[in-house]
């Protein structure tokens, strides 16, 4: 991290959200989809291929080879379900 007249700047290769609002404080920024009411929101994915929540996280286990337990998947939807 770099100070310049007591402002600290990191270094990165991501300008983030910058690139949309072109502030410098938005450099390395970036914004996160909403999870509140997360169950209510069903079907998932633009072409609503995932009608639930467990069939939201199977996606993602498969496509990025996480490799939850049972219980762990469990655990997961119950989560994003209270969220």
């Amino acid at each position: 991290m770099t100070r310049l007249r007591g402002t600290a700047f990191s270094s990165t290769t991501d300008p983030g959200r910058a690139l949309i609002t072109g502030r410098c404080n938005d450099i390395g920024t970036i914004v996160m989809q909403q999870f509140r009411g997360l169950a209510a929101r069903a079907p998932y994915f633009s072409n609503g291929s995932a009608r639930d929540l467990r069939e939201l996280v199977d996606f993602y286990d498969r496509r990025f080879n996480i490799q939850y337990s049972e219980q762990e998947k469990q655990d997961l939807v119950a989560f994003l379900g209270a969220l």
